[in-house]
């Protein structure tokens, strides 16, 4: 089953742009993951500092693998409340 994934990340006061930087820099390799069919950041343009990750994934294995690979890790370790204060994700199915 396609799993579609809706995250939310809130940038810390003054790093909007480094944590948009540092999204699309993960984005590149996240494509190329086995299982990634859809993979883009998008920021909200009435409110400075919220992006969001669309994504889609061929099943919910292929997301947990994503949750676990290399790029993701040193992202959550290198930016968890430095760049980002807020993270949420909604997993999705399509009816």
């Amino acid at each position: 089953m396609t799993i579609h994934v809706i995250e939310t990340i809130i940038a810390c006061k003054g790093k909007a742009k480094e944590l948009e930087s540092a999204l699309l820099d993960v984005s590149l390799p996240t494509r190329k993951e086995k299982g990634c069919l859809y993979y883009e950041v998008f920021s909200d343009i009435e409110k400075e500092g919220c992006f969001f990750v669309i994504m889609c994934w061929e099943n919910h294995a292929s997301l947990l693998d994503h949750h676990s690979s290399p790029h993701i890790k040193v992202f959550e370790k290198q930016y968890d409340g430095i760049l980002y204060s807020e993270a949420s994700e909604s997993i999705l199915r399509k009816l």
